[in-house]
């Protein structure tokens, strides 16, 4: 069994950090192409927005899991959860 160079864990971040330029995507080339369209975006955000107001501005939005491998500093390469 080979040994990781550094722990596993699981961390909340939230929504404005994960849209800013602290998180750096690099997607793979073994992961599938990106299918997005103007509808899926139009959809999640209306979702987020709507979050937000019901929840006046404190209420949490799961996103979802994504599996990451820090490659440097802010940049983090996409392993899984990408779509």
């Amino acid at each position: 069994m080979s040994e990781l160079s550094s722990p596993i864990k699981a961390d909340p971040y939230l929504l404005k950090d994960i849209f800013s330029d602290k998180f750096l995507f690099n997607i793979p080339l073994f992961q599938r192409p990106f299918s997005w369209n103007e509808e899926h975006f139009e959809k999640l955000f209306r979702d987020i927005y709507e979050s937000m107001v019901e929840s006046k501005g404190e209420g949490i939005y799961f996103l979802g899991s994504m599996v990451l491998v820090n490659e440097r500093e802010n940049i983090h390469q996409v392993i899984d959860g990408q779509q």
